[in-house]
């Protein structure tokens, strides 16, 4: 997954790669003519990836942590509950 560039007579034009797919978003030096339909795709199918590859961390994460002693479970648990808030909150608004 990801964003690329390819460069055709001198000109930049963007795709994002999820999956297999190669979707074409536009000319890297217009972001307000980008494809909205193809970038709102692609964010949907980044964002349905994410949903699931998360709800396999919590699943293994809840999982391995229920054989933890109860102290070393609670210091562990917070602290992953902090690191992820602050990977999160990376996320704004340009």
């Amino acid at each position: 997954m990801g964003m690329f560039v390819k460069k055709n007579h001198g000109i930049e034009y963007l795709y994002s790669l999820v999956g297999k797919k190669h979707l074409f978003l536009g000319r890297k030096d217009d972001p307000d003519g980008l494809n909205q339909k193809n970038l709102g795709n692609a964010m949907n199918m980044i964002d349905k990836n994410f949903e699931k590859q998360l709800d396999k961390y919590i699943d293994d994460l809840v999982g391995h942590v229920s054989y933890m002693t109860k102290n070393s479970k609670q210091h562990y648990v917070n602290k992953r509950k902090k690191n992820l808030i602050i990977k999160i909150q990376k996320v704004k608004i340009i």
